[in-house]
């Protein structure tokens, strides 16, 4: 028997004339112009967000802290994972991920990242209006 992957779990058999019948508009996978340049703006928004982060971190959180953080949102580990990673309990793991973000939110409160300054003033400003 074929050994099956976890992401063999979501994969979907079907015939090929299934998708033949697709037209370009009904396809799954098509996008137009608008759709495209939307993904490429978020991409570019999602990139200056991670520079905010990355440079938050390195300012205000301590290396135990930062590193707990990057293991569990940009390495998708458990905390005892983490744990045994950073070499403490899975409890101080789990306490220095919510400390730190607790952290970052202060920070985003205090010093939001600059291209969302522009932003909080336009919306003050239409909401005094």
């Amino acid at each position: 028997m074929e050994k099956r992957t976890y992401a063999d779990r979501f994969k979907v058999n079907c015939a090929p004339t299934i998708m033949e019948n697709f037209g370009n508009g009904a396809n799954p996978w098509w996008e137009d112009e608008a759709d495209v340049s939307a993904g490429l703006a978020w991409g570019e928004e999602k990139e200056r967000l991670l520079k905010w982060v990355r440079k938050q971190m390195r300012r205000r959180l301590t290396e135990k802290q930062r590193r707990c953080i990057e293991l569990y949102y940009f390495k998708d580990m458990t905390y005892v994972e983490i744990g045994k990673t950073v070499g403490c309990a899975p409890s101080s793991a789990c306490r220095s991920v919510h400390r730190g973000i607790t952290r970052l939110r202060e920070a985003a409160r205090v010093d939001p990242p600059a291209h969302l300054k522009d932003r909080r003033c336009l919306v003050a400003r239409a909401a005094r209006k």
